[in-house]
């Protein structure tokens, strides 16, 4: 990855650890580090048989490139930057066969969490369920970016798949089959009225907002796919603070390896319902410092 020039702002950002593992064969979770930015990227295969790449998985190609061309972007806003991945990201799917009459649910999409340096302080986007938890320096404030529509809509989905495992006595991965509709259906709200932002070739970035955070040195920040983040909302292990503090503590292989531990003693969802069994999983923990 090509090393970008010293940044001029007064603080920078420090990354003590980044982890990124699969749940299965394929990770369809990744991060990058740059020298001013940082981002974790979660992605998302179509919820058909059609694959449109030529990689593991159209998700994992998703992660992958656009990760490499973040590489190669100039130090931006966080929205230009993202602007710049759809049109780069589209043009290389409607060369692999991707038309207009793709629906949504068809094409590979992911949510992120970005972070840049600014003389202002840290800009932030997420999009989807990934999520920027921030532990102030002095009075230890907690800021957790908001959960969005996509959060109601896995909940309701979630209901619905343990309705059916009740009723029809399938497993997980069997049931799973049987809420496919609302599923195709929620995906389809993707980037729509009433629905919610993620990246994919639809993505209007003139519609997304990033916000600037005041930050000081010593600040500790925290960057997780919803994978990781299971930790806080699904399994209830952690409250947002408590997961900074176990990263610093055991550090995020520890975190992991408590997070595999509890999905593999709950395989068939039972004590803790959620979609799937087991997900990518993906942190990057840093902290901010003055820069000189």
């Amino acid at each position: 990855m090509p090393i970008r020039p010293l940044s001029t702002q007064p603080i920078r950002l420090v990354v003590h650890s980044a982890l990124s593992i699969a749940s299965g064969d394929v990770n369809e979770d990744g991060y990058a580090l740059l020298e001013d930015q940082l981002w974790v990227i979660d992605g998302a295969s179509g919820l058909t048989d059609r694959t449109f790449t030529s990689g593991p998985t159209d998700a994992a190609w998703l992660t992958s490139t656009t990760l490499t061309l973040l590489s190669d972007l100039p130090p931006r806003d966080l929205r230009t930057t993202l602007g710049q991945l759809v049109a780069d990201i589209s043009t290389k799917l409607e060369e692999l066969g991707v038309t207009p009459e793709c629906a949504p649910h068809e094409l590979p999409s992911a949510s992120l969490a970005a972070i840049r340096v600014t003389g202002m302080g840290l800009e932030v986007l997420t999009l989807g369920d990934c999520r920027l938890i921030l532990r102030g320096a002095h009075d230890h404030h907690i800021h957790v970016t908001r959960s969005t529509e996509l959060d109601s809509l896995d909940r309701a989905a979630v209901q619905q798949l343990m309705a059916v495992k009740r009723s029809t006595g399938l497993d997980l991965y069997a049931s799973r089959a049987h809420i496919l509709d609302l599923l195709r259906h929620n995906r389809d709200l993707m980037n729509r009225p009433g629905g919610y932002h993620a990246f994919s070739t639809d993505l209007n970035t003139n519609s997304i907002n990033s916000e600037v955070i005041k930050v000081d040195e010593g600040a500790v920040g925290l960057l997780v796919s919803d994978g990781l983040y299971r930790l806080v909302d699904t399994f209830h292990r952690y409250e947002p603070s408590e997961l900074i503090e176990a990263a610093e503590r055991t550090g995020l292989k520890g975190l992991l390896a408590e997070l595999r531990a509890i999905e593999t003693s709950d395989p068939d969802a039972q004590q803790y319902p959620r979609l799937k069994m087991s997900d990518d999983a993906t942190g990057v923990l840093f902290s901010i410092t003055r820069n000189g």
